[in-house]
């Protein structure tokens, strides 16, 4: 690759990250009503202790932040013996809402950047990657507000209570994780859209190779010519 290529490629990736960056902190409400319902259901899904009870996009001091409120459930006052609390006890968490922008800007400046030759190529890149952005969203966002809701329900239900694994998994999306697996996502992507072609092409080729011509001998062993023999089966 070439001094220009790379330039080339360093100044797309720059500038559509910028632009990007900027779609989103004007349209990002939109973006985040697609997941919202989802969010909402793997919350209570993956902590039954909780039930949600407003996931939504508030302004505080000029920052638009995701803010989840939970409500503790009966079942979890009965399990815990939590005598001095009652359903309906509720806690909250907030995470800025460029949490959630980063990994659509970081995997579509990326792959926007990526050096591939056809319009029609790059799109199905972009369709591949779509997955890979859910799974990201749904590891995330969600994930982090619920943690540290469950953070501040257990530093009354058990004070001395050990940090868990999604404690450290909050630590590692703002400690740069979140960019890393952005990233990675959007390179998978493209490894996978280059593993369909090369499967494809391989079949193509021994399609085209293993099939004989019409005047050749019929590979089944009959004498006669393809075209007078399994051709016209």
């Amino acid at each position: 690759m070439t001094k220009a290529k790379v330039i080339q490629i360093a100044a797309t990736l720059s500038i559509a990250y910028f632009l990007f960056l900027l779609l989103f902190l004007k349209f990002g409400n939109l973006y985040f009503d697609l997941f919202k319902g989802v969010f909402r259901y793997e919350i209570e899904t993956l902590y039954p202790e909780f039930e949600v009870s407003s996931l939504r996009i508030e302004n505080r001091d000029g920052k638009e932040m995701i803010f989840l409120w939970v409500n503790l459930t009966d079942r979890t006052i009965q399990a815990r013996t939590l005598l001095h609390k009652s359903p309906g006890t509720a806690f909250g968490s907030g995470t800025m809402c460029v949490d959630q922008y980063i990994h659509p800007i970081v995997m579509l400046s990326v792959l926007l950047a990526w050096p591939v030759s056809r319009f029609r190529n790059r799109l199905y890149i972009l369709l591949l990657a779509l997955p890979f952005l859910f799974l990201l969203e749904m590891a995330d966002v969600p994930v982090l507000l619920a943690v540290r809701c469950m953070e501040s329900f257990n530093s009354l239900a058990a004070p001395k209570s050990a940090l868990g694994i999604g404690s450290f998994w909050v630590s590692f999306l703002h400690t740069g994780g979140r960019q890393a697996l952005s990233v990675i996502s959007a390179c998978c992507a493209v490894g996978l859209f280059h593993a369909i072609k090369f499967w494809g092409d391989q079949r193509k080729l021994s399609g085209k190779e293993g099939k004989p011509r019409r005047n050749e001998p019929c590979p089944c062993g009959s004498g006669l010519k393809y075209k007078k023999c399994c051709l016209i089966r």
